[in-house]
């Protein structure tokens, strides 16, 4: 989920949640970890061209997995969407797009 729509989410429970509940805040986007990265790829070779994808693929390491490993991150958002009103504005895709380029900005400058 991308950042801005975390902090609205936030600012929705603090401002018109009820004192003592629990409000999961989530972007109704199930991905699994190896199509995140595979998604992340894909972008980095659209808004730049010194990326390959097919070298960017090359990078990705599996690794035995660790206790309690997570197969899967869901959170079900329904409480937050029906008591506050509150949904993301930021479409997945076009989120991750953005976190990747603040990144790249970030640390090539």
């Amino acid at each position: 989920m991308y950042v801005e729509d975390h902090c609205q989410a936030i600012d929705f429970v603090f401002h018109d949640g009820k004192m003592g509940e629990t409000y999961n805040i989530g972007g109704d986007n199930e991905v699994s970890n190896l199509e995140l990265v595979h998604r992340i790829c894909k972008i980095l070779t659209q808004i730049s061209a010194q990326y390959e994808e097919k070298k960017l693929k090359a990078l990705i390491q599996f690794v035995p997995d660790r206790k309690g490993h997570d197969y899967r991150y869901a959170i079900d958002s329904r409480k937050i969407q029906k008591e506050l009103g509150w949904r993301p504005l930021h479409n997945f895709e076009d989120a991750l797009k953005k976190t990747i380029q603040f990144y790249i900005k970030k640390y090539n400058s």
